[in-house]
């Protein structure tokens, strides 16, 4: 079960934990971009700062409370990945668009990028020959054998917000990884 915040949770904890729902506070007027974000500070320090209610603060709880419940996370096989609800929607947004809707995402690691390694995604028909094949609500996902151990772990997520819109992949494997979040080490 995912975890249910209040407003005793740090910034800091909160975006560590539920990175999507920045967007969401950001919407709703708290200051959570840039570096002079209050990662210290409480909800409900900041939302009483910047002069709300105890019910507005109530309000933006239970609105991201039901924010995480709806974004359940999938699991795939052997805890190779996890991709939130999300990012299936969007996935699946996309496959209709595209009219690709027989086929599934395949999830490559290349050497590039500003840190390293570049992250592809991109639609396949079918799975090639070495391939581990993770069906993940209704979305199959095709990851080359031989990049497992760099995916382990991987979380993929689709974050809409004022800031813009984009699949977010958290690598727990990742040394270091560029500001964009597009490539690894």
């Amino acid at each position: 079960m995912a975890d249910v915040i209040n407003k005793s949770w740090t910034l800091g904890d909160l975006v560590k934990k539920h990175p999507g729902l920045l967007p969401v506070l950001g919407d709703a007027g708290l200051p959570v971009n840039g570096c002079s974000m209050p990662a210290e500070d409480t909800l409900e320090q900041i939302a009483l700062t910047q002069g709300w209610t105890e019910e507005q603060l109530e309000a933006l709880v239970q609105d991201a409370n039901k924010r995480i419940a709806e974004n359940v996370t999938l699991k795939g096989k052997n805890g190779l990945m996890n991709v939130s609800q999300n990012a299936i929607t969007k996935i699946k947004e996309l496959m209709q668009k595209q009219e690709r809707t027989d086929s599934g995402l395949r999830l490559s690691v290349s050497p590039g990028g500003c840190a390293g390694f570049s992250y592809g995604l991109m639609f396949a028909k079918e799975s090639v020959p070495g391939d581990e094949v993770i069906e993940l609500g209704g979305v199959k996902f095709f990851v080359d054998g031989n990049h497992l151990t760099m995916l382990q772990g991987l979380e993929i997520d689709y974050i809409d917000g004022l800031q813009g819109a984009g699949f977010k992949i958290t690598n727990p494997n990742a040394k270091s990884s560029c500001a964009c979040g597009s490539s690894f080490r």
